[in-house]
């Protein structure tokens, strides 16, 4: 069983701040679900200029955790109808 988070990359709310909070959050829920891995995707039109930051804020935050990755995408290529990771307010 796979969980997934989507972020949008052009979001007010794709900061590094941001992506630690999902990558903590997917985590949990993850391990709370009994989940067998958990991905972060953040898709953008400009995905390759965002790498090095992003995934250095995700290794930061979770470590080696071999059932944990973060994967970029571009923005075309995500059907609107999944929608995108909500942020706990």
């Amino acid at each position: 069983r796979l969980l997934i988070y989507l972020l949008p990359a052009s979001s007010t709310d794709a900061t590094p701040d941001t992506l630690a909070v999902l990558a903590r959050n997917g985590r949990a829920e993850r391990d709370a679900k009994g989940y067998n891995r958990f991905r972060l995707v953040i898709a953008s039109q400009e995905a390759v200029s965002q790498h090095p930051a992003a995934r250095t804020t995700f290794e930061s935050v979770l470590g080696r955790d071999d059932k944990a990755h973060l994967h970029f995408v571009p923005s075309a290529g995500i059907p609107m109808a999944l929608g995108f990771a909500g942020l706990p307010r």
